[in-house]
This record gives C-alpha cells, structure tokens and sequence, in this order.
C-alpha cells in the first residue's frame, strides 16, 4: 500500500512579498483618519509571519480608535524578522481584554467570542513563528511588537 507523508492542507513554506501584504494593509486599514507609514523592506517572508503582521495591524488599528498614524518597523531581518507598530492617535489605548488573548488566555475564562478572534488568532500565529505579541503604552502612543 501507498503511505502519504504527513502533509498539511496549507502551503507550507510558502513565503509572501512584503510589497504585497503593504498593498493589502493600506487596503484594510487606511481611510481619511487613519494612515499608515510603512518602514519594512521589500521581502519575502513566510506565509504565516506576514498573517501574523495584517492581523497585528487590525489589532493596531483598534488601538487607535479615532484615527491616528500606524507606523511600522521591522525588528531584526531576513526570515525571523519581527514587527513593531506605533499607534499615535487620540485616545490611544490597549483594548481591555487583548492582552490575554494573545497569550491564549480568554478572558474570566469565556469562550472567545467573534470580538477575541482577532487577538486570540494573532497570539496563535506568533507562537507558530516563535514570536510573542505585546502591547504597551509608551507615552502618547501603543506600541505593538511581535519579537
């Protein structure tokens, strides 16, 4: 009998252009409040790292519900590279329940619901790459790494 190799159903070891992922991120994100200043170098990265980076973004953007500036760095290079977004805005903040559900860890132990699908998903992504996501406050702005 034939044997199958353990294969995912995904394309693994697929690698996307950063120049890509920037036309999708302006796309969802920016609008008349919101802009988005992008300092990542054109290359390709794995599949679920450059997921892991759009769903940073949306995460970035409800931090700065009024609108604001996105900017975004890399963090190191090649391959590993990580992510850092500064989120300037009125009334920048960390939404309430994100932090725990980038570690995997919903809320007073509720399900997650359509609301924490987004955190709970990008903390899912960052450990599949070896990554963590945090947010933090740094003076007017949140500051979202994923390192």
């Amino acid at each position: 009998p034939h044997k199958r190799g353990r294969r995912s159903l995904t394309t693994a070891g697929a690698q996307i252009d950063t120049g890509d992922a920037e036309k999708v991120a302006r796309g969802m994100l920016e609008d008349e409040k919101t802009k988005i200043a992008w300092n990542l170098p054109r290359v390709l990265l794995p599949k679920n790292r450059v997921k892991l980076l759009l769903n940073m973004l949306l995460m970035a953007g409800h931090a700065i519900p009024r609108g604001g500036l996105v900017t975004i760095d890399p963090v190191g290079e090649g391959e590993s590279m990580g992510f850092r977004m500064t989120c300037s805005g009125l009334n920048a903040r960390v939404p309430q329940a994100v932090p725990g559900l980038l570690t995997g860890e919903p809320a007073n132990g509720h399900a997650v619901d359509a609301h924490a699908i987004q955190p709970f998903y990008a903390g899912m992504l960052a450990r599949n790459c070896g990554l963590a996501v945090g947010f933090a406050i740094e003076g007017e702005a949140v500051v979202v790494t994923a390192q």
